[in-house]
This record gives C-alpha cells, structure tokens and sequence, in this order.
C-alpha cells in the first residue's frame, strides 16, 4: 500500500507536477514536468491564459495552443495535471525537476 505523506492544494508551494497535453488527437499526448514556488493555483492559472493565446515562451502551453487550434476546438480543460509531490524547500525543485527530465518523464522537456 502506499502512505501520502504530503497534502497538496491549490494554496500549495514549492509543488512539483506534471501536464499531459488534452488537445492532442494522437495516442501518445505531450507532456511536461514543471515547478512552481508560488501558489500552484496561480501558477496553473498563468499555464491556462498560455494555452488559451498562444503567446509564450513555455513548450508545452505552445503545444498545447496550436494542438487545439488544429485538431480540436481550443476549449478547456487544455491539459490534466497531476500535483507530484510538494517540498519544504523551492531549492530541491530543480534537483527533483532535473532528474525527471534525466529519466525522459516528459516528452516537451527534451
């Protein structure tokens, strides 16, 4: 069995996560680990205003914009996201971001 240790909410910091494009008409979706040390509602509302316009610098939200555009009617939910994990320090985000990436986790994040 498996014991949570942390409880994450929108009110959370120094989250980890993980988006899965919802747009994408293929199989396999594209997705992306990312961090935040500020709200993770915030922080997941700024990913959202991304995706609705197109005009970022983020890989995923890009994706997921011009995905929608072309395959679907660009309407929300854009991606599902799964909360990871939430640290007591922003300073081993990366540490934790990094090796995701090391273990291919994601497929935006080349």
């Amino acid at each position: 069995s498996c014991e949570i240790k942390t409880h994450i909410n929108c009110d959370s910091e120094n989250v980890l996560y993980f988006l899965k494009c919802d747009m994408c008409s293929t199989e396999i979706k594209e997705t992306k680990t990312g961090k935040t040390w500020t709200e993770f509602r915030l922080h997941l509302n700024n990913h959202i205003s991304d995706c609705r316009t197109g005009r970022t610098s983020d890989s995923l939200d890009r994706h997921v914009h011009e995905c929608g555009t072309k395959n679907n009617p660009l309407k929300q939910s854009y991606f599902k996201v799964y909360a990871l994990i939430k640290l007591t320090s922003s300073s081993k985000l990366i540490t934790y971001k990094r090796y995701l990436h090391s273990q291919r986790f994601d497929n935006t994040n080349k």
